[in-house]
């Protein structure tokens, strides 16, 4: 038998992936998934082998899909356009196919701990807020053990916002929380930023040094 074309598996996972935009991925079957595919269970079993694995095939790709953000280095991003930036970045996860993407990430990370496995950035999206922040935190000179610290605060909150948005489906306040979260995290580092000069935060350098 001649080995699987991968060109047709990625094409059927796209189709599953569009499938599961409006199922659960605990309510996925062969025969139920063949039907709506209009495909043979034979045809999944080939490329896939079993249903274990093709869920997580679909896993994997929901996270690599999620994990995207906005083109460019984030490392290069000036902290005088850092709001905007994120805040663009933040608003392409608010279209209804990012929402039931992410309901999948949720939800595909809840059956991932059945496994007894520790998995701190279970939610692709969500550790790439943590990354990109931890990355361009350094790049701009915050102290590591600063940019880690603050990078997890990120990454907790949105946790939250996702989660939130995952739920309640309100764009509004979605977006109004993640400008909050950013004008929140911002002063946590300003000393160590290129901004215009504001009163100093409890713990900057400058407050170290006279101590």
């Amino acid at each position: 038998m001649a080995a699987p074309d991968p060109h047709r598996r990625q094409d059927l996972l796209a189709h599953i992936l569009d499938h599961l935009r409006t199922h659960p991925l605990q309510s996925v079957t062969f025969r139920g998934l063949a039907e709506a595919l209009g495909e043979s269970t034979f045809v999944l079993v080939y490329h896939f082998g079993s249903k274990e694995r093709l869920l997580e095939a679909a896993m994997d790709a929901i996270d690599a899909r999620q994990a995207e953000m906005a083109a460019g280095d984030p490392r290069a991003i000036p902290a005088t356009e850092l709001r905007a930036w994120a805040t663009q970045a933040w608003s392409w996860r608010l279209t209804d196919v990012n929402r039931d993407f992410q309901r999948l990430e949720f939800e595909a990370a809840l059956l991932r701990t059945r496994d007894g496995v520790v998995r701190p950035h279970a939610i692709a999206s969500v550790a790439a807020w943590r990354r990109f922040g931890l990355e361009w935190m350094v790049a701009h000179g915050v102290p590591e053990d600063v940019a880690v610290d603050t990078a997890d605060l990120l990454q907790a909150a949105s946790y939250g916002l996702q989660f939130d948005f995952v739920i309640s489906g309100d764009r509004v306040r979605a977006l109004r929380g993640f400008e909050a979260l950013v004008d929140a995290f911002v002063p946590r580092i300003r000393p160590w930023l290129d901004l215009p000069d504001r009163p100093r935060a409890p713990g900057s350098p400058d407050r170290h040094r006279a101590a």
